[in-house]
């Protein structure tokens, strides 16, 4: 009975050591995800911020954005709700700016 005990007992040591090899090789490839996963999350926020600087650089750009602000400020003296937004823009730009002086 001892012998046969000792079987199962060693067989289930076996498996039991299969299984933390296993959470092991879980572990560590979940860790190197996450690295990967950091790391791509980094690289498409500098490609963001890059395109970003680009198109605020373009003259064009400038230029729609001056349109585009003509006529809400045309539109905000008749229309309450589009003033509103502007004051809004305007803090909004006004925190920007502290935040990341415009370079010019």
């Amino acid at each position: 009975m001892l012998i046969q005990w000792s079987t199962k007992v060693d067989a289930l040591k076996l498996y039991m050591a299969q299984l933390e090899d296993k959470i092991r090789v879980e572990q560590e490839a979940r860790e190197k995800l996450a690295i990967t996963y950091e790391e791509s999350l980094n690289v498409g926020v500098h490609r963001l911020q890059d395109e970003t600087q680009l198109l605020t650089e373009s003259p064009l750009v400038r230029e729609i954005s001056l349109i585009v602000a003509k006529e809400l400020v045309k539109k905000g003296t008749n229309d309450p709700r589009v003033a509103e937004l502007i004051r809004q823009g305007s803090r909004d730009q006004t925190l920007l700016d502290k935040v990341w002086p415009p370079t010019e």
